[in-house]
């Protein structure tokens, strides 16, 4: 389990090392052992598109998702940034890897060669889980500190809220004493 209080940088470097530790331990005969399926399962089909998002290719069609398991795979695994994810691949991810059947476990009883790689996006998707919880903290904190360091609404300027004092009722006296009339 993880300390309570991780910082995104600790967070991103925890995720860093794992990501190539797993990326290292995929070898050429675990390459040639993904590439050997003609039919890939649906599930190993969407861990690999998911690869393919996160790896910046252009197209992530079915037909194409094979081209991932060149020689290259692990190096490009073992060196990926998961700080550079952007906003969209954060919400394309989460479509693709939501389900039961593209964790781990499920992977191997449907396609063993493939564990590592979910184990990969599995990494992934921790972190992205993890760093949310890190920015609606810190996004939590910074509201409570800008409420607490505000002045309260009716004595802001600008504010919509606007008095008129009766000046009718005040004596002469009263009058001298009113400012900004």
């Amino acid at each position: 389990s993880l300390p309570e209080r991780l910082t995104f940088e600790e967070e991103a470097a925890r995720c860093c090392k794992t990501l190539n530790k797993i990326g290292g331990q995929i070898s050429s005969k675990h390459l040639r052992d993904l590439r050997k399926p003609r039919q890939l399962p649906p599930q190993v089909m969407k861990l690999l598109q998911a690869i393919a998002l996160l790896l910046g290719h252009k197209d992530v069609k079915v037909s194409n998702l094979k081209k991932l398991l060149a020689d290259t795979l692990p190096q490009k695994l073992s060196a990926f940034d998961p700080r550079r994810i952007t906003q969209l691949q954060r919400t394309k991810l989460r479509a693709l890897l939501s389900g039961a059947e593209v964790q781990p476990d499920q992977i191997a009883t449907v396609c063993l060669p493939f564990t590592s790689l979910a184990q990969w996006c599995e990494c992934v998707m921790i972190f992205l889980s993890h760093t949310q919880m890190l920015q609606s903290e810190k996004e939590k904190e910074k509201e409570v500190e800008e409420a607490q360091t505000k002045p309260s609404r009716s004595s802001r300027g600008g504010s919509s809220l606007q008095i008129a004092p009766d000046l009718s009722r005040l004596s002469p006296e009263q009058l001298k004493e009113v400012k900004d009339l």
